[in-house]
């Protein structure tokens, strides 16, 4: 039985995220794929929620993890040009680890920045 894995494309929250680097969106959905193509590869069960692409709120990732009930999530989070995470982005994710910890506390869980 393969281990269930939930690829979290993160919102990103800072205007100077989404426009400082041309071509972030499909360099985000590239790097979904090909991390999801990796896992796969290893013998893991993925699947990809793109919080980003669908304008998901907090709230609305917290269900989609509890509705699918994996036994580990990867977030990614898309770095700025200069490869920093900004402060917004920091809190976000980590309240909802914290958050979703709460909940699953056997749910692994990770951070991808890329």
């Amino acid at each position: 039985m393969s281990i269930k894995v939930l690829l979290i494309n993160l919102p990103q929250f800072e205007l100077g995220q989404r426009l400082s680097c041309v071509g972030s969106e499909s360099k985000s959905r590239a790097v979904l794929w090909r991390k999801s193509d990796e896992l796969r590869n290893e013998g893991f069960e993925v699947e990809i929620v793109d919080a980003e692409s669908r304008a998901l709120n907090f709230f609305t990732i917290v269900r989609a993890i509890r509705r699918r009930a994996p036994e580990y999530v990867l977030f990614y989070q898309a770095s700025t040009c200069s490869g920093s995470l900004p402060s917004s982005s920091k809190s976000f994710v980590g309240v909802l680890c914290r958050h979703v910890h709460e909940r699953m506390p056997g749910l692994r869980l990770d951070l991808l920045i890329e």
